[in-house]
């Protein structure tokens, strides 16, 4: 019996701020659609920027174009992130394997957020207990994934939901979940004035709930500039730590400068 190849149309959407992005995607771009061509199930590629404030609005302008343009996939990168270079390729891939047997999916690049933690923004369901019958709002809750832990996977991984500036989704996927899709999630009773969940997070985790498959390629890191580019956790052993604690004594005993704690793994450009 022949297969029957499902062939996809894809938008790639650049999400600019005030005309500003990151040079890097220039290259990253390029070198994106022409590995996205050589997939025998993509039928065209178009692209798009969309210069709008605030986040969600330029989010949802997203999934209104692809559908205006009769795409099947929307690849989403914002102005300030850097996607890996086999983003484009492994996250296609995913989607078009066994769809549409399996469903809708979005597939998220991990990245860390910026502020002193530093948090990876891939959530899991937990649990603090398992009681016969739990109260709605105990039967699970978001966990980061560790720093620690995100450091040393690999592959897939079929997650709650995420915070990304790098993503790929069916846009049928849109069709489980009401419009807004994209929009900030407020603490009750404070007047919109404390953000509890982006509206990233807020879509996948409904999508998530609603059926949709949530897909992490931890192969596949972004790098999130900010004050810094923020990249890929580094593991600290016993060793390492040692070093440093060793480095910031003799910091103190000579009042020098610390040398550097981390060299940041920013994706070094290529030639198309």
């Amino acid at each position: 019996m022949s297969c029957v190849v499902v062939y996809m149309k894809i938008l790639m959407v650049r999400l600019c701020a005030g005309g500003w992005e990151r040079a890097e995607l220039g290259t990253w771009t390029v070198l994106a659609d022409a590995a996205a061509r050589q997939l025998p199930f993509v039928s065209d590629v178009m692209h798009v920027y969309i210069d709008l404030c605030p986040t969600p609005v330029a989010r949802n302008k997203a999934v209104q174009l692809a559908r205006q343009h009769h795409c099947d996939v929307i690849v989403s990168i914002d102005a300030d992130t850097m996607p890996h270079r086999d983003f484009m390729t492994m996250a296609l891939q995913e989607l078009h394997r066994n769809y549409p047997r399996e469903g809708c999916k979005v597939v998220v690049s991990p990245y860390v957020c910026a502020g002193d933690d530093q948090r990876v923004q891939i959530f899991r369901w937990t649990t603090n207990n398992d009681v016969q019958e739990p109260a709605a709002d105990a039967i699970a809750r978001f966990a980061h994934v560790s720093r620690d832990e995100a450091a040393q996977l690999t592959g897939r991984e079929e997650v709650a939901c995420a915070g990304t500036g790098a993503f790929a989704a069916h846009v049928a996927a849109f069709d489980f979940i009401k419009p807004p899709y994209f929009d900030y999630e407020y603490e009750p009773n404070t007047g919109r004035t404390k953000v509890v969940s982006t509206e990233d997070v807020r879509a996948f985790r409904d999508l998530s709930l609603s059926g949709v498959k949530i897909v992490c390629l931890w192969d596949c890191w972004a790098t999130h500039f900010k004050e810094i580019a923020l990249g890929k956790p580094s593991i600290q052993s016993p060793g390492v730590v040692a070093d440093r604690m060793a480095r910031l004594l003799t910091k103190k005993a000579t009042s020098q400068p610390l040398p550097p704690e981390i060299d940041v793994d920013v994706p070094e450009q290529e030639v198309a």
